[in-house]
């Protein structure tokens, strides 16, 4: 019995060892309060740091021919404004719908600003204008029911 603690022992000093080289920067320390009575090692989990999370989107530059895509947040109809939950690494949240553009469903059917709603997954094209993409083309498929955040 006496061999088995002392290679348990010896098992963990080889593993603070290795968890203390800290030549990267997701260093783990394992000290006392890590080891249970029968000397395993209790796992402890970190959160993402800053550079583990996608990067910022840089902003596209004015007159840049874009295509966002995205999840239906909020339609002001009036204002014909869609605003958006990107989904690719775009700065771009806000899609301005005009006469001219052209709005279809995923099976191609030519559909209304009407015809949208909240959760409704979103891919525009179009011009920046004033930090807001101007629609030429928007394609949607219709969100699953019960997937609009809080519904």
């Amino acid at each position: 019995m006496r061999w088995i603690i002392i290679a348990a022992l010896v098992a963990g000093a080889i593993l603070l060892a290795a968890c203390n080289d800290d030549s990267d920067n997701n260093v783990v320390t394992i000290g006392d309060k890590d080891l249970t009575p029968d000397a395993t090692v209790v796992e402890r989990t970190a959160a993402p740091t800053a550079e583990a999370t996608e990067p910022p989107a840089t902003p596209p530059d004015e007159g840049d021919a874009i295509e966002v895509q995205g999840i239906i947040g909020a339609i002001d109809r009036d204002a014909g404004i869609i605003t958006i939950n990107p989904l690719q690494g775009t700065s771009i949240d806000r899609v301005r719908v005009e006469a001219a553009t052209e709005i279809r469903s995923a099976a191609g059917r030519e559909i209304d600003l009407e015809a949208l709603r909240v959760s409704d997954r979103i891919v525009a094209t179009g011009v920046v204008e004033d930090g807001v993409l101007v629609a030429r083309e928007i394609a949607i498929s219709q969100g699953t029911p019960g997937s609009d955040p809080g519904g």
